[in-house]
Formats: C-alpha cells, sequence, structure tokens
C-alpha cells in the first residue's frame, strides 16, 4: 500500500495547488493459478481544491474507488487472453474534477 501526502504549494500564495490533493492512498492485490490472475485495486483521494484561492466552498470531496477484475490466458499464439473488469465495484458516486460525476459501475471485456 502507498500513501502518499503531497504538500504542493503556489510559491507566490502558499496555497496548496489546485486538483492536488493532500493525500492518496492507493493498493493493489492480485493472485495467479494456473491461467487465471484475479486483481483488486483500491484508491482514495483527499478533496481537492478546485480553484487557485483554496477557498473550502470550492472543492471536490473526498472519493475512494475499487476495480475487480479476473483474466484466462489461454496460451495460444504467445499470449491470446480474455479480460473481464467491474470498475467502479460499490458503485460510488463521486467527481472529479468538480461537476463532472464520473460514471457508476460499470464492466469491460476484452480480449488480447
Amino acid at each position: 500500500m502507498i500513501k502518499n501526502d503531497t504538500v504542493s504549494e503556489d510559491l507566490a500564495t502558499g496555497n496548496q495547488l489546485f486538483f492536488v490533493p493532500y493525500d492518496k492512498v492507493t493498493a493493489s492485490v492480485s493472485y495467479y493459478r494456473n491461467r487465471t490472475t484475479s486483481c483488486h485495486q483500491f484508491l482514495h483521494n483527499r478533496f481537492v481544491y478546485n480553484r487557485a484561492d483554496n477557498k473550502p466552498d470550492e472543492i471536490v470531496n473526498d472519493y475512494t474507488v475499487s476495480n475487480q477484475g479476473i483474466d484466462y490466458d489461454f496460451k495460444l499464439l504467445d499470449s491470446f487472453k480474455l479480460d473481464f473488469q467491474v470498475l467502479n465495484v460499490f458503485n460510488e458516486n463521486y467527481e472529479s474534477p468538480k461537476n463532472r460525476p464520473i460514471s457508476g459501475r460499470n464492466f469491460n471485456m476484452y480480449l488480447t
């Protein structure tokens, strides 16, 4: 697990740069067995300011997102994989940046 304390200041004003969170936590875990891989990703972003003047009423709120995926390697033609992912597993409502909502739970499937 990685936790970043990001203090990025505007040298002229001393304010935190807008759209840069103070804290961000990411984690990923994978499990491989035979030809199948399962993985889980986690992201937590602390609030960010939406404007350079750091007004507290102009923030993008904290959010936490999890993704889950599984793939199967057919071992044909060097690498032939079928992947399936569930993004935003817990259907979290969040914005990044402000007033730009991100889609709820969604699914990806692809063949490589």
